[in-house]
């Protein structure tokens, strides 16, 4: 990821509202629970491919295609529906930059867990000062998945909220998660990044032309670059029917 925070900025938020309402924090402190969550919601690794709105930016051109390049308009659902399997399941997700949305939804979700918060704290006292047989169970089939339930609320907001610097990326992921199982881990490939580091990705499946839909030349290249595209797509039927299009973006290099 480029960026950084993608963990802990949604952790900023949490602790925000928390040293700020009391009730907040008893919410959180009661239910959230760091082990409950790697063990139960997080088995198995995810994977995440990055899409942008945006198919015309110069920004993004900057940062990922500076001076030559080619941009793809992809059909997401298409490639989710051609990498459904037993092995994968695949969730879109639009991210969110708005510091002040994301807030406002945290807040419904502490509003929304309030009363589940005080049950299970009652029945933790109530454990607590009781020694007869028994009463463990007794605990936790009350208590069954109250838990759970506000973890995976907070992590349904949490893959997508993003510091509000990035906001001119316009991203769409896609998260990827492993089917826990026999199968666990057989898909996973690792490459060695530019400055070193291992890492582990999968492949998903793209076919064309019916995951692509568009290609778009970048702001620096000249007419013979869209034709150089036109002639190859030209050649091959499979692909005829993708649209060609050159950047509308003045742009020069100085």
């Amino acid at each position: 990821m480029n960026d950084p925070s993608e963990e802990s900025y949604f952790e900023q938020l949490i602790e925000e509202l928390c040293s700020a309402n009391e009730e907040f924090k008893f919410i959180h402190d009661t239910l959230y629970n760091k082990s409950y969550r790697q063990a139960v919601l997080s088995p198995t690794e995810k994977f995440v491919a990055s899409f942008s709105k945006n198919g015309d930016s110069l920004s993004m051109w900057n940062y990922y295609s500076k001076g030559n390049g080619y941009n793809f308009g992809i059909d997401i659902q298409k490639i989710m529906d051609l990498n459904r399997s037993t092995d994968f399941s695949i969730q879109q997700v639009e991210i969110n930059y708005d510091k002040v949305y994301q807030l406002e939804q945290l807040e419904e979700l502490f509003f929304k867990h309030k009363e589940h918060a005080q049950f299970f704290n009652e029945e933790l006292e109530r454990l607590e000062s009781d020694s007869t047989e028994g009463v463990h169970d007794y605990f936790f089939s009350k208590t069954d998945g109250i838990q759970e339930k506000y973890i995976d609320d907070l992590e349904k907001l949490r893959i997508g909220f993003k510091h509000p610097a990035y906001a001119r990326e316009e991203e769409v992921r896609l998260i990827i998660s492993e089917a826990s199982g026999l199968k666990e881990g057989e898909r996973v490939s690792f490459k060695i990044s530019s400055s070193g580091v291992f890492v582990s990705y999968v492949c998903l499946s793209l076919k064309a032309p019916e995951c692509i839909l568009d290609i778009t030349t970048h702001p620096l290249n000249g007419e013979l670059h869209k034709l150089g595209v036109e002639e190859f797509i030209r050649h091959d039927p499979k692909i005829r029917k993708i649209q060609i299009r050159a950047s509308e973006i003045p742009f020069r290099e100085v």
